[in-house]
């Protein structure tokens, strides 16, 4: 009887494909060693079969945070990019026209005294639009470019309202200056999402 068993507990193992044929005990071996193999591979199956499953999650659960890491950081990125391409274009159309107005700001046909300032001024500005556009192209590469835009958008502005405070300005520059300190919080928002999500990135 107890060969018996034993033979018709080989042919199981042997069908199931589990475990090497070494494993098994011999014809006139106890059954008890048998069981004993057995319950040791199978316990040796579950657990690996346990941590693939764990590996397979944490590996999903990790994907899914990177998507989703990646995902908020694209959306901060359209924004950044939105922010100072319309910033550049806006700074474009309103710069370039007044190499053709200088006798306008003068209020003269003989222009300004001291025009080399009235030029040097509109070069300069310019320029930051022209860096606006640069930065629209990759802000997450060129953010602390943002810092000095900053700058050149505040400066204006806070020296916009201080004259027209003083008497020393109209209100049409006046409205242009807040223009540029309304950018200017634009820029503050962009640069401070998009160094979250650069620190974001490199956590991961």
């Amino acid at each position: 009887m107890k060969r018996l068993l034993e033979k018709i507990m080989e042919r199981c193992f042997r069908l199931a494909g589990t475990f090497p044929a070494r494993h098994f005990p011999p014809r006139g071996g106890q059954v008890q060693i048998a069981e004993t193999v057995f319950a040791k591979k199978a316990g040796q199956v579950q657990s690996a079969r346990h941590g693939q499953r764990e590996r397979i999650f944490r590996r999903a659960n990790s994907r899914t945070i990177r998507q989703g890491a990646f995902d908020r950081t694209v959306v901060i990125m359209k924004f950044a990019r939105w922010t100072f391409l319309v910033a550049g274009i806006y700074g474009l159309l309103v710069l370039l026209p007044q190499y053709f107005l200088e006798t306008q700001v003068a209020g003269r046909p003989a222009g300004l005294e001291h025009p080399e300032f009235f030029y040097g001024f509109v070069g300069v500005a310019v320029a930051w639009q022209i860096a606006f556009l640069v930065i629209a192209l990759d802000p997450l590469r060129y953010r602390l470019i943002m810092l000095p835009a900053m700058v050149e958008k505040a400066s204006f502005g806070i020296a916009a309202i201080a004259l027209y405070a003083a008497g020393r300005l109209d209100a049409a520059t006046l409205v242009a200056g807040s223009i540029d300190l309304v950018i200017g919080l634009f820029f503050v928002v962009a640069f401070w999402r998009v160094s979250a999500a650069a620190r974001r990135l490199s956590e991961l």
